[in-house]
């Protein structure tokens, strides 16, 4: 049983590894490095196959650190979903501005039900500050709303004491993600993971 699927049978997935994009606090350039290696749609959707045929699986998961990198990719992968015929739904996580409305709609299309989005601060300078290429507070905005007209659900993940914080930048990206009206949001302490820029 999964807290994101309920009994649903359910696996996840990896398709990808690395992120590129570095940030201070995130142990993703620890584990698996900044270059983005990535399998072929095809070879993709050859596992997903046999997970739904042959294992029953109703749900995936997919554990990227940054699914939407190469949003062509994405939209591959959704187009092969579909003309393989497979039901299932799926979930995964990447950056608000790493999709545009035609790739969410080819998601949609293709069973996807939820993503993931890492939004850490309201504020530019104090995503700036954690070496976070800044997303804007528009872009955040139209995304959340754009998945919710497609009836995609939305996580959204905050991170409350990144360098710069104050009380004030804290309580704004609170009231920023309450009015957001994500499915979930989600507030964390900064934590200077060991191997992180952060630490450091």
């Amino acid at each position: 049983r999964s807290s994101t699927t309920g009994s649903l049978p359910f696996l996840p997935m990896l398709t990808s590894r690395g992120c590129p994009f570095g940030c201070h606090y995130c142990p993703y350039p620890v584990g698996q490095g900044l270059p983005f290696r990535y399998r072929s749609p095809k070879n993709v959707v050859d596992e997903i196959e046999h997970l739904v045929r042959d294992l029953g699986i109703k749900y995936i998961l997919f554990r990227d650190p940054m699914f939407s990198l190469r949003q062509s990719r994405v939209i591959e992968i959704c187009e092969e979903i579909n003309k393989r015929d497979l039901r299932f739904k799926w979930k995964c996580e990447t950056r608000p501005d790493c999709l545009d409305e035609k790739t969410l709609r080819a998601m949609a299309q293709a069973g996807c039900d939820g993503i993931n989005f890492g939004v850490e601060s309201a504020d530019v300078e104090i995503q700036e500050n954690s070496g976070r290429k800044p997303i804007s507070r528009e872009q955040i905005i139209q995304i959340t709303s754009l998945c919710r007209r497609l009836g995609i659900k939305t996580f959204c993940f905050f991170i409350i004491g990144l360098p710069g914080d104050t009380t004030s930048t804290i309580l704004d990206t609170i009231g920023f993600a309450v009015g957001l009206r994500a499915n979930w949001i989600q507030f964390t302490a900064a934590s200077p993971l060991v191997g992180t820029k952060l630490r450091d």
